[in-house]
């Protein structure tokens, strides 16, 4: 089985070796539907999440990185040699404790906390942590993010099968010291190694789903989006023709899309090629 944490740094382009994240996550034992609470394994309260190591799914130097940071006493300082933040020193620290509540339903706890970077974008990530086979192993790809100059007020509780996720958004045309206005609330939870928004809709969980700074786009084929913009991400669900599509453009291979139909509006990573030769402008 490849190790993501060999190395410093891990290229998230082409994301084949992503698979390790969704093999490690796998249940071991058959999932229970609400087991009784008294029946809930509660090890992972134990766990040093101070003193570990922790990988963050970095975008702030354009192209997604995967970075390994081992932790001592809750922080990170030191230099990635990747050859987007050569010799480049990061400094990292966790921020707040964690929430606890049972995300793949197998009858164990799992958590949720945020790493905070402290660089200029000073983003600050929550990441989901499995308990497995006596250990807490993390999802790699956050299911929260925000900037300091999103300047977003966020709180994160346990929900029944996942978290509940309180936040703010603001515009992308706002200034960075205008405050956000718009009030959000949805629930993410865990398939197969990867967070899902869970409600109001099945989803990919980036906040960004719900921006009004998306363009309008065609897809006239069945196409289904995923939970994270890598090939190893499940599908939110079957292939689907949607009357309304709206992306949020960037250069990468997958983009962040909007789908409606008449009954619902799903959020999730459509490979670029699904857009064919549409003038998609950044």
């Amino acid at each position: 089985m490849p190790d993501h944490r060999r190395s410093p740094w891990t290229p998230l382009a082409p994301l084949a070796t992503l698979i390790l994240v969704t093999a490690v996550t796998g249940c071991s034992s058959p999932p229970t539907n609400n087991p009784d609470p008294d029946d809930i394994d509660q090890g992972i309260r134990t766990f040093d999440f101070r003193n570990t190591l922790w990988l963050d799914y970095s975008t702030l130097s354009g192209t997604p990185i995967l970075l390994n940071l081992k932790l001592k006493n809750g922080r990170f300082e030191g230099k990635i040699d990747s050859p987007s933040r050569q010799n480049e020193t990061l400094k990292y620290e966790i921020f707040g404790s964690p929430a606890f509540a049972d995300v793949d339903d197998d009858g164990d706890e799992d958590a949720a906390l945020a790493l905070q970077s402290a660089d200029q974008g000073m983003q600050l990530s929550w990441y989901m942590w499995v308990w497995q086979d006596g250990s807490a192993q993390q999802l790699h790809y956050p299911f929260y993010r925000h900037s300091r100059c999103d300047a977003a007020q966020t709180e994160v509780h346990p929900a029944e099968s996942g978290f509940q996720v309180s936040t703010s958004l603001k515009s992308q045309k706002d200034t960075c010291a205008a405050p956000p206005m718009k009030k959000l609330q949805y629930f993410v939870s865990a398939r197969n190694g990867y967070p899902i928004r869970i409600h109001p809709a099945p989803s990919a969980p980036d906040r960004d789903c719900f921006s009004e700074d998306m363009q309008k786009a065609v897809i006239r084929n069945p196409i289904a989006a995923k939970v994270a913009p890598e090939e190893a991400a499940p599908e939110i669900g079957e292939p689907e023709v949607y009357g309304r599509v709206e992306v949020s453009v960037t250069h990468e291979e997958f983009l962040l899309a909007r789908l409606t139909t008449d009954e619902r509006t799903v959020c999730g990573w459509v490979r670029r090629s699904a857009f064919g030769n549409q003038a998609l402008e950044e």
